[in-house]
């Protein structure tokens, strides 16, 4: 349903999250990418005036770089993502307040002085999204979705989401409105182009990456297929694309049984599954 939607903007991945963890040899090495809805900023933000004012010494002596620039330059970004001329009116949608991150959606939206919404306070009318209030209805130019696409639109994916907006990618389709990140960008989190972004990199960019990907493998690819079976006991295993609810195996937590199971698995539909190297955190010493 998603497919074709194009987004009137140079790039149409507007935020993108990274999972960074700093190894024991001291480099910093990327784990995975968030682009669905990734959440982190506003909780950032948060930490930082908390930090201020706590330690308000401390935090000047240390030379913090400050996050405004970063705020400012999306608020500037989702303005021009606008499909009218004029000033648009933005909404961060949000799942409701039993989303484990509900306190940054609410927190984004206070700052920036955008209205929360839930998917029942939108609806479709006449082409276009409109934002229901005491005071009648207004349209929305931008949606900041803190959703995840499956649940964006009951009539087109999720047929019985309470989260969406029935008839959102009609709207979207027809350029009424402006969803970032757009519908169907999750599909950049899949583990499986941390294995080819080097050479992505090379291709487009004519450039190595600033930051290593963790050490991937796809069995669907003969040669890691036979290294991801002979090693399995030392690796993590993902799914190349998952669902809601399932979980990362870690190789060396799994019985012999268990490891025979999982080797047939992966020889029947190795298109479905990828292999990482487990990688050792650094230890940073704190003080209570």
């Amino acid at each position: 349903p998603c497919f074709g939607i194009k987004q009137p903007a140079e790039h149409a991945l507007i935020l993108h999250g990274v999972d960074l963890v700093r190894t024991s040899e001291d480099n910093i090495c990327v784990i995975a990418d968030r682009t669905q809805a990734p959440s982190g900023a506003g909780y950032a933000l948060e930490n930082r005036t908390v930090m201020s004012r706590v330690f308000p010494d401390l935090f000047r002596q240390s030379q913090v770089q400050r996050l405004a620039t970063f705020f400012q330059t999306l608020r500037v970004k989702l303005n021009n993502l606008s499909p009218d001329d004029h000033l648009p009116n933005i909404v961060v949608l949000t799942p409701g307040s039993s989303s484990e991150s509900y306190f940054e959606h609410a927190y984004l939206a206070s700052y920036f002085g955008y209205s929360l919404v839930h998917g029942r306070g939108l609806t479709v009318r006449n082409g276009c999204v409109w934002m229901k209030s005491l005071s009648g209805l207004s349209r929305v130019g931008v949606i900041l979705g803190r959703v995840d696409d499956f649940y964006c639109d009951p009539a087109e994916l999720k047929s019985d989401s309470y989260l969406g907006v029935p008839g959102l990618l009609e709207v979207i389709r027809g350029g009424k409105i402006v969803l970032a990140n757009p519908l169907g960008s999750g599909i950049l989190e899949s583990p499986l182009f941390l294995k080819y972004l080097p050479v992505i990199s090379q291709a487009l960019l004519g450039e190595q990456l600033l930051l290593p990907s963790v050490k991937t493998w796809w069995a669907n690819d003969p040669v890691d297929r036979d290294y991801m079976l002979t090693n399995l006991s030392s690796l993590l295993i993902k799914l190349v694309y998952q669902k809601k609810g399932q979980k990362n195996i870690l190789g060396s937590q799994l019985s012999a049984a268990q490891l025979i199971e999982l080797r047939e698995k992966i020889r029947q539909t190795p298109l479905k599954y990828v292999a990482q190297a487990v990688i050792a955190p650094s230890h940073v010493p704190t003080w209570q």
